[in-house]
């Protein structure tokens, strides 16, 4: 290549440069930020928040009992010190944002917290032992001061979906309803146990034995009749000997006579 070849391919090679420059400038525009854009920006990168939930990926809570979640929160202001004041939380359906369905308890903390300086915070919560199971929006968060500016913001750990499912043991629900129904049994038994359960004589059944002792009268009367059948013969006849002779003896002393 001769040197005359050599200056047309480095001319060309520079204005094609510059025609990609005039390019680029004319493509390029301004993008302006309000003043609400530039705070938010700020205020984002002067923390850093997150929430989550041990040993679980996609959350699953009970109903009725405590969950635990752990908070991560660091302090990236150059300068500003921040003070944890409130740990907060609350279930909304899922999907609808503007509804809060529980707010959970919340925790005073008062931690200071320097620039650059990380810290952590535990937080337990109860979903309500009545809610349907299935899926539900949980928002966790801290209530942040900076000291410096004295303005106090939400700073939201979490804000995603979890899902809530039976209470764990026994279900309050189902004892009421087996109560009820142990109560709507009995109460039936109770109208009806003349039906169901046969009622006992009031007298006491008499025994064959005892029915040959006592022998009835004309009228139904009872009689003191003693049945020879369950007696011996000797003793029927010392009886009958002491009867003749009493009988005996009664004779004879009617009809001796008088003595004046």
């Amino acid at each position: 290549m001769s040197k005359m070849q050599l200056r047309s391919v480095l001319l060309l090679f520079l204005i094609s440069l510059f025609v990609l420059s005039v390019t680029a400038e004319e493509d390029v525009e301004d993008i302006d930020l309000d003043d609400d854009e530039v705070n938010h920006a700020e205020e984002s990168a002067a923390y850093y928040c997150y929430a989550f939930f041990p040993n679980q990926t996609h959350p699953t809570l009970p109903t009725g009992s405590k969950s635990q979640s752990l908070i991560g929160y660091q302090n990236n202001h150059k300068s500003n010190t921040q003070t944890v004041v409130l740990v907060a939380g609350y279930l909304q359906p899922k999907g609808t944002y503007g509804t809060v369905l529980q707010n959970f308890s919340v925790v005073r903390q008062a931690r200071t917290v320097k620039p650059k300086e990380s810290v952590s915070f535990q937080y337990f919560f109860t979903p309500d032992v009545y809610f349907e199971p299935g899926d539900y929006n949980l928002v966790i968060g801290l209530y942040v001061q900076d000291t410096t500016t004295n303005s106090t913001s939400f700073v939201v750990g979490y804000n995603s979906t979890v899902a809530l499912r039976e209470p764990l043991g026994t279900d309050p629900r189902t004892i009421l309803t087996y109560f009820t129904l142990l109560a709507i049994i009995g109460g039936v038994g109770y109208l009806f146990r003349d039906k169901i359960v046969p009622q006992k004589a009031s007298a006491p059944k008499r025994t064959a034995q005892s029915d040959r002792m006592v022998s009835q009268k004309g009228d139904g009367e009872k009689s003191d009749a003693i049945d020879t059948d369950y007696i011996s013969k000797d003793h029927l006849q010392y009886k009958q000997q002491l009867i003749d002779k009493t009988a005996s003896s009664s004779r004879g002393r009617k009809a001796a006579p008088k003595i004046n």
